[in-house]
């Protein structure tokens, strides 16, 4: 039975030529190195996504076809850096550059902003604690009668307004951290939480697996066939 790709080949558009064609260096033009190569790349594509497999020769035309492409993309990697590898390198040293001032600035917001938070949970906390005092001391001093309805009515806690600075501001936003993984897997089997909760550590099972480990509970492991071409 015939192989076929269930796929429509890709449409690929032409790089586009600069105006001054120079020869193949640093500083030419990417479309005039790919220029002489460009159209076989095209007719080998073209045939990747036409071949069918249906016997023994066209089985080993795909081998051939699929060994001429992986050397034509070894052309490609070669062209490609002498291209862009000087622009990926001139691209890190000026990172190189920035990232000390950008770094001092994101250190130096991150510790104004500590220093902020602190103060406003600070100013909190002795707000909470002056209005507590008040109410003792109007409890306390009030006749009983009157002292047991306001020891009744008072609130447990006390969330005093934040302080204000212009170009500071605080928010409250919920965020969780997982202190107990086995509860929490535990829950998940028990179904009383979403599966989504807990992610695979996709890592540290693939390497278990190539260890030699074959029962995971809860992971299939089996082999795979992969195609290789030299």
């Amino acid at each position: 039975m015939p192989l076929v790709l269930d796929a429509a080949m890709p449409d690929i558009p032409p790089p586009q030529a600069a105006t001054d064609m120079a020869p193949v260096g640093p500083h030419s033009d990417p479309a005039s190195a790919l220029a002489p190569i460009e159209p076989r790349i095209r007719e080998l594509a073209s045939d990747a996504w036409a071949i069918e497999i249906r016997d023994q020769a066209s089985y080993q035309a795909v081998a051939d076809l699929l060994t001429e492409i992986k050397g034509m993309a070894k052309q490609l990697d070669g062209l490609e850096a002498i291209f862009v590898t000087p622009l990926e390198t001139a691209a890190k040293r000026a990172k190189a550059v920035f990232k000390p001032l950008v770094e001092l600035l994101k250190g130096s917001e991150k510790r104004l902003k500590e220093l902020g938070k602190a103060f406003v949970e600070a100013e909190a906390a002795r707000e909470a604690q002056r209005t507590q005092a008040r109410q003792a001391h109007a409890i306390a001093s009030a006749p009983i009668p009157v002292a047991a309805t306001a020891a009744a009515s008072t609130p447990a806690v006390y969330v005093a307004p934040p302080p204000k600075a212009a170009g500071m501001s605080t928010q409250k936003a919920w965020t969780y951290k997982v202190e107990d993984i086995r509860a929490l897997a535990g829950a998940v089997a028990a179904g009383t939480v979403p599966a989504g909760y807990l992610q695979a550590n996709a890592g540290e099972l693939q390497a278990a697996v190539r260890s030699g480990i074959r029962d995971i509970p809860g992971v299939r492991i089996f082999q795979q066939t992969r195609m290789v071409s030299r």
